[in-house]
């Protein structure tokens, strides 16, 4: 997991992955619990992160936080292809 901090901005996640043979044993909501509890006490208010909208299984782990998406955009993928992607944010007090 990577993050950028920007003063005064929402904690930034840039890269949340769980490999794929370690998925559904709740490494990712441990991962997310433990970012949002970092952030609670160095004083972040809400931690967000871009999601690719079709995502259901993330956005549903995002939603137990309480994370919703705020905006969307569409993306152009190397391969030339176009993608929706949503910013999800959530409270972390």
């Amino acid at each position: 997991m990577q993050g950028t901090v920007a003063e005064g901005a929402p904690m930034r996640l840039d890269n949340v992955h769980v490999a794929a043979a370690h998925r559904r044993q709740g490494l990712g909501r441990l991962l997310l619990e433990t970012c949002t509890q970092w952030c609670r006490l160095h004083g972040w208010a809400s931690l967000e992160l871009s999601v690719f909208t079709d995502n259901a299984p993330a956005l549903a782990l995002y939603a137990r936080f309480g994370g919703h998406i705020t905006d969307t955009r569409t993306i152009t993928l190397p391969d030339g292809s176009h993608a929706d992607v949503g910013t999800v944010a959530w409270s972390t007090t």
